[in-house]
């Protein structure tokens, strides 16, 4: 009966000091925020922003990331959600905007860490960092010295549909989009140059698998311009280089 008294108590303490230390993580657990949150390219139609993906002794790496972003006064934001890599460091988002309008975003970073004592996955969310607002006005937006003629140039490609290609490039004339539809739909290719204005637009018709779609830029001027391929659920935005 002693016996059974001593390990009953020794199952008990047990259990309480795994409670603690379970509590105690729970409690000390955080996930870092992003960091260093800039706008880059607002044109009348699209906008790209960017942020440092933090990685702090103190607490969990980032898994995801979320960026929400709505016009000022409006109740909804709109979201983003990707998945970072493990040498992710700065990330460069790009999506379509309303023209002549202020808008206000942010970020916040996801940490998914598994615990060994429920065998489960525990989700931690960053406090959510903003980023200074914008307004899809080029003028203003140039007036305030944020944006200069050659940010294209390093605009990295985000490409939100991995399938898709955009060859040759640079190129002089005929530039060829490459990609595979899920089912037949239609696609939107807005051109547009580094003064945030749309230069072109287009619509095709896309069956189910793969495509190439010759598009003649051969009216464009020389330079850089940024491409937005829009299937009608999401955009990739390309960067083209015209000789």
């Amino acid at each position: 009966m002693k016996n059974k008294f001593l390990s009953f108590l020794q199952f008990a303490f047990i259990f309480l000091f795994l409670s603690v230390v379970k509590a105690n993580a729970q409690t000390d657990s955080c996930c870092s925020a992003p960091d260093s949150l800039k706008v880059t390219f607002v044109g009348d139609s699209t906008f790209c922003v960017s942020w440092v993906v933090i990685k702090s002794p103190l607490c969990d790496s980032a898994a995801r990331g979320t960026i929400a972003w709505r016009p000022i006064g409006d109740s909804v934001w709109l979201t983003h959600s990707g998945n970072y890599s493990p040498a992710t460091h700065t990330v460069t988002y790009c999506d379509s905007i309303k023209p002549a309008t202020k808008y206000q975003w942010r970020v916040r970073n996801t940490c998914i860490t598994y615990d060994s004592l429920t065998h489960r996955d525990t989700v931690i969310h960053s406090p959510w960092i903003k980023g200074p607002n914008f307004t899809s006005d080029t003028a203003s937006f140039k007036k305030n010295g944020s944006i200069d003629q050659l940010s294209l140039q390093t605009l990295p490609q985000i490409n939100t549909r991995q399938s898709i290609k955009m060859y040759p490039n640079p190129t002089h004339d005929i530039v060829t989009i490459e990609g595979y539809a899920a089912a037949s739909s239609n696609l939107k290719i807005i051109v547009t140059n580094t003064a945030g204005k749309n230069v072109a637009i287009r619509d095709f018709s896309v069956p189910m698998g793969s495509y190439k779609i010759p598009y003649n830029i051969s009216t464009l001027t020389k330079g850089f311009y940024f491409v937005t391929i829009n299937d009608g659920k999401a955009s990739s935005f390309l960067k083209l280089r015209k000789e």
